[in-house]
């Protein structure tokens, strides 16, 4: 689907976007690491994504045990 985060061509305004509790827009969520206003670490979630083959349990794990 276009406004999956996972669709690595996706340049759709449907796609999931970060924003902190205050409102500021931190980009759009996605694996697309060359779509305008990504969030800076779309090319790290894209490597997760495709160490997990897409398994979106894995990416889970792997996003979380990151960001710690």
């Amino acid at each position: 689907s276009s406004s999956s985060p996972w669709n690595e061509y996706s340049s759709s305004n449907s796609v999931p976007v970060l924003v902190d509790k205050q409102g500021s827009f931190y980009g759009y969520f996605t694996i697309n690491e060359y779509r305008s206003k990504a969030i800076d670490f779309a090319d790290t979630l894209s490597d997760i994504y495709e160490s997990a083959n897409g398994k979106l349990d894995e990416v889970q794990e792997k996003l979380c045990a990151s960001l710690k």
